[in-house]
């Protein structure tokens, strides 16, 4: 429907003779399905506020502000809110509005307040002396993009409440060097999802209310999520398990793929078994999440790009197999890393077809088994990181600050 929208859009400003009133139609043309959305939003949900309700709204003595400038890592919002919660805060939450148009956080229950705006609006509320009224400041992601720059720059200087601010990184490699961020590495200030490279863990695997239904005893799902391209996963060796399951005379089983992208080359036989949707809002995902039976991250250890997924980035995979509880499907190099194991996992060596082949053939008090040996890995991170953030927050608020 979208693709449709922008395609008549596109048609209508091309009459337009002057190129830069062409661009400048069509871009606000482009946003106007955004704006609507965005208004019945903030109009339904009593959570969601106007960026300029901001500076009129009561801040409470203990309080943390967290930030996401970005329109995506919405996954990792859910989880943080709840830790803050747990630990006795109150959240608010600085939100683009594409973000927010999403949903990252429809099943949240976690009482919280998000104030929504446009970069440069959110980026005004940062610079804004009222921040220091909360005790921290948390941001979700130290780097902007498109450009790759960093979020604190961006302000001017550090955004800090009372006791300081802590942040996550995302990507170690480039950016802990190329925005000097090695200060807050040692000072205990900066966390990453699993604690890569010597940093404290804070990992996010949470997003609300989940469901957690028994296998599928006629056809068994399979679910990937993530934008389609050969640096992330590894789909042509998904296409070449297919056309072997296939040729075995399997046939009950789908692969439900989810993100940005074209899936191109699928042949006629291959289209029965995977179904592309393309990207969609999270309450979408999140009900093909809990109605399938195993997650397939695709990584692929041939693939040096993949590499980063040892070290460096985390993988937003793992994020949904916690927070889901679906036991995946993943190559023997990067299990270990994410705590994947046969207890939990079905861990493979080059053969995913064979791993494909034991999911489908699992029986439901098996896939049961790993489904509590996953749930049991996830509360055991769980509770590490909410350790991790408990003893940070009371070091700083002794310290009075990030120094």
């Amino acid at each position: 429907m979208e693709n449709f929208y922008k395609k008549i859009v596109r048609l209508f400003c091309a009459v337009i003779p002057v190129k830069a009133l062409r661009r400048k139609c069509r871009d606000w043309l482009f946003a106007v399905p955004d704006k609507i959305s965005m208004h019945f939003l903030l109009r339904n949900n009593k959570n969601y506020k106007p960026y300029n309700k901001f500076y009129k709204k009561k801040i409470s003595s203990q309080s943390v502000l967290i930030v996401e400038i970005n329109t995506f890592h919405g996954i990792t919002l859910p989880g943080y809110i709840h830790y803050f919660r747990e630990l006795g805060y109150d959240v608010d939450v600085l939100l683009d509005y594409k973000n927010v148009i999403d949903q990252p956080l429809c099943r949240l229950k976690d009482k919280f307040r998000a104030f929504v705006g446009t970069k440069e609006q959110l980026l005004e509320i940062l610079r804004s002396p009222r921040i220091k009224k909360y005790s921290f400041v948390f941001i979700n992601t130290t780097f902007y993009y498109p450009g790759g720059l960093s979020v604190i720059r961006m302000i001017g200087r550090l955004p800090e409440g009372k006791y300081g601010t802590l942040m996550i990184e995302h990507n170690l490699d480039p950016y802990v060097k190329q925005f000097g961020e090695e200060k807050y590495i040692k000072n205990g200030t900066l966390f990453t999802l699993l604690g890569f490279r010597n940093t404290k863990m804070l990992g996010s695997n949470y997003v609300g209310k989940v469901k957690y239904p028994p296998k599928n005893d006629k056809k068994t799902r399979f679910v990937v999520v993530g934008t389609i391209y050969p640096g992330n996963k590894n789909f042509q060796m998904l296409q070449n398990a297919v056309d072997k399951l296939y040729k075995t005379g399997a046939e009950n089983f789908e692969i439900n793929v989810i993100g940005y992208g074209s899936l191109e080359g699928l042949t006629e036989q291959q289209k029965k078994f995977i179904i592309h949707h393309g990207q969609l809002d999270y309450p979408s995902m999140y009900s093909y999440l809990e109605n399938s039976d195993f997650y397939l991250p695709l990584l692929d250890p041939d693939n040096k790009e993949h590499h980063k997924y040892l070290d460096n980035w985390v993988t937003g995979s793992s994020i949904l197999i916690y927070a889901f509880a679906k036991p995946c499907l993943i190559n023997k190099t990067f299990a270990p890393v994410y705590g994947f194991n046969e207890d939990n996992a079905i861990v493979y060596g080059k053969d995913l077809f064979a791993a494909m082949k034991q999911a489908i053939a699992l029986s439901a008090s098996e896939y049961q088994k790993k489904q509590a040996n996953l749930k049991s890995l996830v509360a055991d991170y769980q509770e590490k990181s909410l350790k991790n953030l408990r003893v940070q927050l009371r070091k700083m608020e002794k310290n009075k600050g990030n120094g």
